[in-house]
């Protein structure tokens, strides 16, 4: 059976300085484990304007007999538009969607885009293989869980597919189904030196109502053994020799601190002797740890932060220790390595003084905006625990859905929250650019304090 896989172009910011798609990376090598002959068309390494006709050669030459579209929030109208185009090409070729988007918005999807035949829902590589081969051998799409599709008009979700649980047994990620040469995924480090990113881990334990990467793994964490990542490591040295720099894209990447210090000291056996970034938690590194991290090549760590208020960690569920956050933050400055710390502002219930707490966080710990990825409005997911309370709240138009645009506030097609104070806000947020980090109000020896909140 013949699959083609798409990344539709984003709206947002090239593929190029992302890399590689790992999920559909993922789940080519899984249906090559399995015998099925694949293809990856990123369309989002192309200038927009040539994505069509391109996508238009690709099916030609190729001719497969289901398409894959991987989508996500801000990129979704691309992708009903790769569906459209695919199906005017072939009615017959069914057009399968997944990622993190469509997990959450399964029926919606199916309900108001006629050209998505199936979603798969959750981890895509067990239930994309078992899709080859009831298409393959014409078997409905009931027993397969992890599924949802149309039948008789009406909208059919079966039953959830249980989690991957050895992740050892999963096929390392089908890089060489790119073109590599074409992505300029970089790390924020001086020199913005090129770098391989992998994935040792799957999932996230903590809640944080922003975000879905816990939800999209059943609320847990299930990671790799070190001696399965040192074995992927080995192939991208030998596939990718020019590559010095890895970055690990795990949601939390020192969970587990005997697994890094077993990962690190393999790697150190083995003699790869990479430059590596991570993210992590504030509070799931300290100093031993992170000068063993050194000490083995890491390089950069970005922590999310969030907020220097206390009263906003406890509405995003984030609820970190900021005295400990900067004390994370010091301890890795300290030891040379580079600090990354995202913040975003204008969460429902954040108030001027909860931005002026963030200010005040960001100038006594010596942040600088290169160090800081700005987020001046909070984004809205589906699936998220903040998306349900918006929803509650009438936020949304009563007749929304994620399939349609509809007159909500929102950058790069994706909704965000908006209130009164917005401006005021974002006024604050950008006033650092100025030197407001000057004033005394926000550093460390100022006389005034905003009281907790």
């Amino acid at each position: 059976m013949r699959v083609l896989l798409i990344r539709p172009h984003s709206v947002s910011s090239s593929s190029k300085g992302h890399g590689v798609h790992l999920g559909l990376a993922y789940l080519a090598g899984a249906l090559m484990a399995d015998g099925v002959e694949v293809k990856v068309a990123d369309l989002d390494i192309l200038p927009v304007d040539q994505t069509e006709s391109y996508y238009l050669k690709t099916l030609r030459d190729f001719q497969p007999e289901m398409v894959g579209i991987t989508i996500n929030t801000a990129d979704r109208f691309n992708a009903f538009q790769i569906a459209r185009i695919t199906k005017r090409w072939s009615s017959a070729v069914p057009v399968v969607a997944g990622g993190p988007h469509v997990t959450f918005t399964a029926e919606d999807t199916l309900r108001n885009v006629g050209e998505i035949d199936i979603v798969v829902i959750g981890e895509g590589e067990a239930t994309l293989a078992e899709l080859c081969h009831a298409i393959g051998s014409g078997t409905g799409l009931a027993p397969i869980s992890g599924t949802a599709y149309r039948k008789n008009g009406e909208v059919v979700v079966n039953a959830s597919r249980g989690l991957i649980r050895n992740l050892d047994q999963v096929p390392f990620p089908a890089r060489e189904l790119f073109d590599i040469e074409k992505y300029d995924l970089s790390m924020p480090v001086p020199g913005h030196p090129r770098c391989i990113h992998m994935i040792s881990s799957r999932g996230c334990p903590f809640k944080c109502s922003f975000c879905v990467a816990g939800k999209m793994a059943g609320g847990r964490i299930r990671m790799r053994s070190p001696e399965n990542i040192i074995e992927e490591i080995i192939q991208i040295k030998e596939h990718y020799p020019d590559y010095k720099w890895l970055f690990f894209y795990d949601d939390n990447f020192t969970v587990s601190k005997t697994r890094v210090r077993q990962l690190l000291e393999g790697m150190a056996r083995h003699k790869l002797d990479y430059y590596w970034g991570c993210y992590c938690r504030v509070d799931l590194v300290d100093h031993d740890l992170l000068k063993l991290m050194k000490e083995h090549g890491c390089r950069m760590i970005s922590y999310g932060i969030e907020s220097g208020s206390r009263h906003v960690q406890s509405l995003i569920n984030k609820n970190i220790d900021l005295k400990q956050a900067g004390e994370a933050i010091r301890m890795t400055r300290d030891l040379g390595i580079v600090v990354k710390c995202s913040m975003f502002f204008n969460y429902p219930g954040e108030t001027v003084r909860d931005v002026l707490k963030t200010l005040q966080f960001v100038f006594q710990n010596k942040l600088s905006g290169v160090e800081i990825p700005w987020g001046y409005m909070t984004q809205v997911y589906p699936g998220t625990q903040l998306c349900l309370e918006l929803i509650q709240r009438s936020y949304f138009p009563k007749d929304f859905n994620w399939s349609g645009k509809f007159d909500v506030p929102h950058i790069d097609n994706i909704p965000i929250y908006k209130n009164g104070h917005n401006a005021i806000k974002n006024n604050l947020a950008k006033l650092y650019k100025i030197g407001l980090g000057k004033c005394r109000l926000f550093q460390k020896e100022a006389k005034y304090d905003f009281a907790d909140v």
